[in-house]
């Protein structure tokens, strides 16, 4: 099982920060390299590199920060790693039909309301081209380098920081501080909820006061889901990312959301190589 792991907060806004100013960088270059010829694949490479390049050597600071191992912070050496196999290929094989499903739906959504549903780059580059060097890459990002990567930022990092949070707990915002010039604006608001929490009606205070761990889980999902930003697929990545948090809370071991979301990538590829290869 998934135990709560003591994240600094401070450490986690700075990955966030590093990630956000990395992917600005990188959306200006790709921008700047998109007119040119052959400029897809360019920019696919870019986008990869800002976020998933960034991203590793970020959770590598973030656990040298808190003097914790991969494995200590990961559960990578957790007893029971078959049962974690299974599991992850058992969630994949049920998972994969919902999340087509509801990239369906959000395509067909997206016509109702005079959108033209537009595909990720990178399935738009699996779908037209036929060279061999891009398909390899996509290939090896797809099934390695980005489910290792969003796995340890995502369901290794940020989930079990939010979840040890307890996110959406009003008690915690409704909290004295403890004063300093830093705190200033921290304690205005505070006074400012209390002055909110007067006027709720009666039982609106203890009910939001009551800690939601599920809220880390779609929080994390939701933000899964939009950092690939497409809206084709923001559901059912948002509907997988919640998949892969079950299996993290399962096992206690990130191998099992890194397989399940492997094996995921890995069919999508295929039967995007497949439909192409079909008349």
């Amino acid at each position: 099982m998934l135990t709560d792991k003591p994240w600094r907060l401070d450490a986690l806004a700075q990955v966030g920060l590093a990630l956000f100013i990395s992917m600005s960088v990188g959306m200006l270059v790709a921008g700047l390299w998109a007119s040119r010829d052959e400029g897809s694949f360019a920019v696919l490479v870019i986008g990869a590199v800002s976020f998933h390049g960034v991203a590793l050597p970020c959770v590598g600071w973030f656990l040298w920060v808190h003097r914790l191992s991969w494995s200590e912070a990961f559960g990578l050496h957790t007893p029971g790693s078959r049962r974690a196999v299974l599991l992850a290929v058992g969630a994949t094989v049920l998972a994969l039909p919902f999340a087509w499903m509801l990239g369906w739906c959000s395509g067909e959504l997206m016509k109702l309301v005079h959108f033209t549903p537009v595909p990720q780059k990178a399935v738009t580059l699996v779908q037209q081209t036929v060279a061999v060097g891009p398909q390899v890459f996509i290939a090896g990002m797809a099934v390695v380098v980005a489910p290792l990567a969003e796995e340890l930022l995502f369901r290794g990092v940020l989930y079990p920081a939010l979840r040890a949070q307890q996110v959406l707990r009003w008690n915690r915002l409704l909290s004295p501080s403890e004063g300093g010039p830093t705190q200033t604006c921290l304690s205005v608001w505070r006074r400012g909820l209390r002055h909110l929490a007067a006027g709720l009606p009666p039982g609106w205070s203890a009910w939001l006061g009551t800690p939601r761990p599920w809220a880390a889980a779609v929080l994390t999902s939701v933000l899964f889901g939009s950092i690939h930003l497409n809206v084709m697929t923001f559901l059912p990545l948002s509907f997988f990312g919640l998949v892969l948090i079950w299996l993290y809370e399962k096992t206690g071991n990130l191998l099992a959301p890194i397989l399940s979301h492997s094996l995921f990538n890995l069919a999508n590829f295929f039967f995007l190589v497949w439909g192409r290869s079909t008349p």
